[in-house]
């Protein structure tokens, strides 16, 4: 198997983390009841473990919600771990457009920005100040990575429509409801993945799905099958040069995957695919996406 980019990993510094101005609940997560990740996991561990699965370069994904100084540490840490090739960094999208802008230019791993949507309101993908923002980064060449679940999704195609230049991908595939089965899981999220697609500047991000089978307690066993109808829908909707591989490391630890379970997981769905379109979505969008720099 060729190389792989994995679009989507996490790390965290609890102790540097405390001497950062907190701004939401994204500052307390995880916690003490997820004890499999409730640690200090750092840029080595991750080097380890993504190399060890074929990994040839990684994009970090932001943890903290306006939080430019865990950009700056990440940055730091790319410059000794060389698998982190890229960085989509929470970075405020309400503060003022030009300060937006002069962050944005003075980080040169920046690749694209996201914001845990969890903390707030269900409409704030639509709000003026957000969306002036959304301009700026689009304006910039950089990424949003859309973290929304099922009730929100119906807002990526709007703003998908009012910044048709703005590279836009869905994260985790939306975290549809995988728990409680293939007819609910799929019920909605499937017309709104859809209504997502239909406009050429989204892309999907296979990801963070593991997660999805039992969030509660992550007892429930999951495999291929599991996962297969929602990727499937995924990539007829998006076609395979639209999709891209996501680990979601270490959150994927929580169900009891290490990286390279992911990895494998991800193999067995995609085996019926060809070697063009499994090319597509392990190494080559992500790079044509993303402007990564190998």
């Amino acid at each position: 198997m060729a190389k792989i980019i994995d679009t989507h990993f996490h790390i965290w510094d609890f102790d540097l983390r405390h001497t950062f101005t907190k701004t939401d609940g994204s500052f307390d997560w995880p916690d003490e009841s997820l004890p499999k990740i409730h640690r200090n996991i750092l840029a080595a561990e991750a080097e380890g473990e993504l190399i060890k699965s074929g990994v040839e370069a990684a994009i970090f994904v932001q943890c903290l919600n306006r939080c430019e100084e865990e950009v700056r540490w990440v940055e730091k840490m790319a410059e000794k771990h060389k698998v982190v090739k890229g960085i989509v960094g929470g970075l405020d999208l309400t503060q003022e457009p030009e300060e937006l802008r002069k962050q944005i230019r003075s980080i040169p791993l920046l690749l694209g920005v996201r914001h845990i949507l969890d903390f707030e309101e269900e409409d704030w993908l639509t709000r003026e100040e957000v969306q002036k923002g959304l301009q700026v980064v689009m304006e910039e060449g950089k990424v949003f990575d859309c973290l929304v679940r099922p009730p929100i999704l119906k807002h990526v195609a709007t703003i998908a429509a009012k910044f048709p230049n703005l590279r836009m991908i869905v994260d985790h595939i939306s975290k549809p409801y995988i728990s409680k089965g293939t007819t609910v899981g799929l019920s909605g999220w499937k017309e709104d993945m859809s209504k997502a697609a239909e406009h050429k500047n989204v892309f999907c991000k296979l990801s963070g799905m593991v997660t999805e089978v039992d969030p509660e307690n992550h007892a429930v066993p999951w495999s291929a099958e599991t996962f297969r109808p929602y990727v499937e829908h995924c990539l007829e909707v998006f076609g395979a040069e639209r999709c891209m591989f996501g680990s979601d490391w270490p959150v994927c630890k929580l169900a009891g995957a290490e990286h390279g379970q992911v990895v494998q997981l991800m193999q067995e769905i995609l085996e019926q695919r060809g070697e063009e379109e499994r090319e597509m979505i392990w190494r080559k969008n992500a790079i044509k996406f993303y402007k990564i720099d190998l």
